[in-house]
C-alpha cells in the first residue's frame, strides 16, 4: 500500500521478501531505487539485489514490518489520542496485527525515523488487509480472516474508535479553529472553501506565515499552491524561502522548498538538514559545487548519496565534475554515468572496464552489475580476468557467477552449482582470493571437498591460507587428523598452523595432550592459539604444571593461562560502562590475523556463529563487512562504537535482525528471526543458524523481542589482548572489503 501525509511525504509497505525477511516500510523518495529486480529472483539472496540498501545506489527501508503488510494510512483523523497524529498505521495480514509507527524528523537523517509498535493483536483468524480513516477520525479495516487465498465469503470489516469520542460538527466551530483541526479532512475542506475568496486566501497565507501548527500550515500551503499564480500573494517566493530555512519541522521546510522549485536558492546548502540537502542536490544539480557534491557522495546517509548520484547523472554536471570525482568515488560516477550520461557504446565500455579493473570493491560491483543488467557480452573477456584478481571480494565473486549466467543465457541462481565450483577449483591459475571464496561457498552449500586436496594445497604453498581455513571449517570430522598434521608441521607458516590449531578446538577433549605439547612451542602465536582451545577441558596435574611454566615463559599470556586452568578471568567493568572498557583496552593496536581467528573461534568470542565477514560465517546477525561504511564515517570514534555494540547488543538492532519470541502450546519458548509465515506453519532462524519450523496450530503467542540474539557477556570470556586483536580485525573492515591474506610467516 501507499500513503501520503499532509506534507506530501509518501510511504509504502513492501510485501513478500522471499528468503530475506522482514517485509519493509519504505520512505518513498522520487527516483529512489529500493533494490528489487525480478530478473534476479524473489529470494533476496542474489548478490545483485538487496532489500536493505547494501547494494551501491540503493535506498534502505526505514523499518521492518510484520509479515505481509498491506494497507497503510498516515493518520490525521483527529479522534485518536494525539500520540497517533502523523503516525503510519498498517494492516499486517500474516502476523494478525495492526501496527503503528510514530514518526520523528531528525535533521541528521534524510529518511524518516520511526518506531514500530502494535495497535491491535488478534488470533489466527484475524488477518487485517486495508485500513481507512473515517470522516469522524475513527478507523475501519478489512479482515480476510482465513489463511486461504481463495474467495471464501467470510471476510469481516472492523471499526476501531475511542470509547469516549464525541462527534463535533465543523459548522458549529469557528473558521480559524476549523483550519487548525487535527483532522486533515476537515482542514482540507475548510481551506478549499476559504481559497475561493480574497479574504479567505489572506487568512490561509497568514497561517502559512505563522510559527505553529505545522500540519495546518502545510494544508494552507498546498491549497494556495494549487491556485493560479495570479491568485497567490505577492510575497510568495520570499515567505516560502524564509519558511524553507526557519526552525520548523523538516517535512514542512521540505514542502516549502519543493513548492518553490527553481526559485529556491539557499545561501548555505551544506548546512541544510539532510532531507532538504537531498532535495537541493537532486533538483538543483547544475548549481551544486564540487565540494558539496563530493561530500554527498561520501556521506554515510544513504539518501544524500542517492541525491548526489542523481545530481551527477545530469550530463552537464557529469562533464564538469565526473572525471575529477571518479578518482575518489568511481562507484558513484559509474552509477551516474549509467543513469543519465547517454554514453556511446565505446564510452560505456571504457567506463565499465575502468570499474572492473578498479581496486575499489564498490566500483567493481557496480561495473559487474552493469554488465549483467544489460547483458553486455562483448565485456565477458574483461570480466573473466577477475577470477585471477588477488583482491576479489566475496560479493563480487558471487556477482561474477550471476553475470556469467546472464551473459550465457542461463537461468539465474543465487549460488553457483557444485559442478561449477569444482570446475573453477580445478583451475590452478585462479587467485588465492577466488579459491578461498570458492571453498567458502562450497562449505556453505554442502559441497564435499576432498580433504586431501586441501592439505595438498596447504603444503604446496598455493592458496595455503584459503585452504587451511576451508579445512578448519570442513563439515566432516575426518578433518581432525589433517588439522593436527598441519598444526604440527614446523615447515609451514605460523599463521597457517595457527588456523589449524584453532580448528582443533572442536576436538580439544581428544587432543588435549597434543595441545598441551604445543605450549612448549617457541612461537607465541602457536602457544596463544593452543591456550584458546583448552577452556572447558579437564586437565591433569602434569598439564597444569605445563600451564604454570607457560605463564612464566610468556607473561603477557598469563590471563589466557588462568582461563585455561580455572575457566575464569578477572572481573571486568559492567557492560554499561563503555568508558571503563575503553580505558582497559587502551590505544594499543591488536593483531589482525589473531583477531580473525578469534572471530571464527568455536570457543572464544564465537562471533562467526552468528555474523559474517566478507561472506564467511552465518547470517543470524548483521554482516560485519556491511558495517564498513559506518565504521569509516565514525573515524576515531569507531573503537568506542564497536565496544558498545559488543557490550550492549540489544541497544541498537536493525529491523531484519530483530528476533521474535514464540510460545507454543506445550509451554516452550522459542526464539528466532522470522523467515516465512505463510500457510499453516512459520519458519524461523535460530541463534545457531539453523532453521526451525512451528505449526501455526501449536503457536499460542508470538511477539517481537527487544533482546538481541547476541548474548551479553561475550567480552568477559576474552583476555584484554584478545579483545584488542578482535577490534583490530573488525576495524580492518573499515579500511577495505578485500579478504585479509597474511604475508607473514
Amino acid at each position: 500500500g501507499l500513503a501520503v501525509d499532509s506534507f506530501g511525504r509518501v510511504f509504502g509497505t513492501d510485501n513478500d521478501p522471499g528468503s530475506s525477511p522482514p517485509c519493509r516500510l519504505i520512505d518513498v523518495f522520487e527516483t529512489g531505487n529500493y533494490g528489487y529486480e525480478y530478473r534476479y529472483g524473489r529470494t533476496g539472496l542474489n548478490p545483485l539485489v538487496t532489500w536493505t540498501g547494501d547494494l551501491p545506489g540503493t535506498l534502505p527501508m526505514v523499518s521492518g514490518t510484520g509479515e505481509a503488510p498491506c494497507g497503510i494510512v498516515a493518520y490525521e483523523g483527529g479522534s485518536l489520542p494525539k500520540q497517533y497524529d502523523g503516525a503510519l498505521i498498517v494492516g499486517v495480514w500474516a502476523d494478525h496485527a495492526i501496527e503503528w509507527y510514530p514518526r520523528h524528523d531528525d535533521p541528521r537523517f534524510g529518511l524518516a525515523r520511526v518506531d514500530r509498535r502494535i495497535l491491535v493483536r488478534g488470533d489466527n483468524d484475524f488477518r487485517p488487509v486495508d485500513v481507512a480513516v473515517a470522516p469522524d477520525g475513527s478507523l475501519y479495516f478489512t479482515d480476510w480472516v482465513l489463511a486461504s487465498y481463495a474467495l471464501h465469503g467470510r471476510g469481516r470489516v472492523w471499526h476501531l474508535k475511542v470509547r469516549s469520542s464525541k462527534k463535533s460538527s465543523p459548522e458549529n466551530v469557528a473558521e480559524s479553529d476549523v483550519l487548525l483541526s487535527r483532522s486533515r479532512d476537515v482542514r482540507e475542506r475548510a481551506a478549499k472553501e476559504m481559497a475561493q475568496t480574497l479574504g479567505g486566501r489572506e487568512k490561509l497565507w497568514k497561517l502559512v506565515r505563522g510559527a505553529e501548527h505545522p500540519a495546518a500550515r502545510a494544508t494552507a500551503l498546498w491549497t494556495l499552491a494549487g491556485l493560479e499564480p495570479s491568485q497567490r500573494p505577492t510575497d510568495w517566493v520570499s515567505v516560502l524561502t524564509a519558511l524553507a530555512k526557519e526552525d520548523a519541522p523538516v517535512s514542512l521546510r521540505a514542502l516549502a522548498a519543493r513548492t518553490l522549485g527553481s526559485d529556491w536558492k539557499p545561501l548555505k546548502p551544506q548546512r541544510l538538514p539532510h532531507r532538504l540537502l537531498a532535495l537541493w542536490l537532486r533538483d538543483h544539480a547544475r548549481e551544486v559545487d564540487r565540494e558539496t557534491l563530493a561530500a554527498g557522495l561520501a556521506s554515510d546517509d544513504p539518501l544524500l548519496r542517492h541525491a548526489a548520484i542523481e545530481a551527477l547523472a545530469d550530463p552537464h554536471v557529469g562533464r564538469r565534475w565526473g572525471e575529477a570525482l571518479a578518482r575518489e568515488q568511481l562507484w558513484a560516477v559509474l552509477l551516474a554515468a549509467r543513469r543519465g550520461w547517454r554514453l556511446s557504446p565505446d564510452a560505456r565500455r571504457r567506463w565499465i572496464t575502468r570499474g572492473l579493473r578498479s581496486a575499489d570493491a564498490a566500483a567493481r560491483l557496480v561495473a559487474i552489475k552493469w554488465v549483467a543488467d544489460e547483458q553486455l557480452r562483448e565485456l565477458q573477456p574483461e570480466l573473466e580476468t577477475l577470477w585471477y584478481a588477488d583482491d576479489l571480494d566475496y560479493r563480487a565473486f558471487r556477482a561474477l557467477w550471476v553475470c556469467r549466467q546472464r551473459l550465457q543465457g542461463e537461468e539465474v541462481t543465487d549460488w553457483p552449482s557444485a559442478a561449477d565450483l569444482k570446475k573453477l577449483l580445478a583451475n590452478d591459475h585462479i587467485s588465492p582470493a577466488t579459491r578461498r571464496w570458492a571453498w567458502e561457498v562450497a562449505v556453505r552449500r554442502g559441497v564435499a571437498l576432498p580433504i586431501d586436496q586441501l592439505t595438498t594445497q596447504i603444503r604446496s604453498g598455493k592458496s595455503a591460507m584459503a585452504a587451511v581455513w576451508a579445512l578448519a571449517e570442513h563439515p566432516l570430522p575426518e578433518r581432525r587428523k589433517a588439522l593436527r598434521q598441519v598444526a604440527a608441521d614446523k615447515k609451514l607458516p605460523v599463521v597457517v598452523r595457527c588456523v589449524a590449531v584453532m580448528g582443533l578446538a572442536d576436538f580439544a577433549e581428544s587432543e588435549v595432550d597434543f595441545l598441551i605439547g604445543l605450549l612448549d612451542s617457541p612461537r607465541r602465536a602457536i602457544v596463544a592459539e593452543a591456550l584458546r582451545a583448552l577452556p572447558g577441558v579437564e586437565l591433569d596435574a602434569d598439564a597444569l604444571r605445563v600451564l604454570k611454566r607457560t605463564a612464566k615463559r610468556w607473561p603477557d599470556l598469563e590471563e589466557a593461562v588462568q582461563r585455561a586452568s580455572t575457566g575464569k578471568l578477572d572481573t571486568r567493568p559492567p557492560a554499561d560502562d563503555v568508558e571503563a572498557w575503553l580505558e582497559l583496552v587502551g590505544e594499543e593496536s591488536g593483531n589482525i590475523e589473531a583477531g580473525e581467528r578469534l572471530f571464527f573461534h568455536p570457543k572464544i568470542a564465537t562471533c562467526g556463529k552468528c555474523h559474517a565477514v566478507r561472506g564467511r560465517g552465518k547470517q543470524v546477525g548483521p554482516s560485519m563487512s556491511a558495517m564498513s561504511a559506518r565504521l569509516r564515517a565514525l573515524g576515531t570514534q569507531r573503537r568506542r562504537w564497536l565496544l558498545k555494540q559488543m557490550l550492549q547488543p540489544s541497544a541498537e538492532m536493525a529491523p531484519q535482525y530483530t528476533p521474535w519470541l514464540i510460545r507454543t502450546t506445550d509451554g516452550q519458548i522459542h526464539t528466532g528471526l522470522p523467515l516465512r509465515k505463510g500457510g499453516g506453519a512459520e519458519a524461523y532462524l535460530g541463534s545457531d543458524g539453523v532453521e526451525f519450523i512451528l505449526k501455526k496450530s501449536e503457536i499460542e503467542e508470538h511477539r517481537e523481542s527487544r533482546t538481541s540474539l547476541m548474548p551479553e557477556g561475550l567480552l568477559a570470556t576474552m583476555t584484554i589482548g584478545e579483545l584488542r586483536d578482535l577490534i583490530a580485525y573488525l576495524e580492518s573492515a573499515a579500511k577495505s572489503d578485500k579478504p585479509h591474506v597474511s604475508s607473514h610467516r
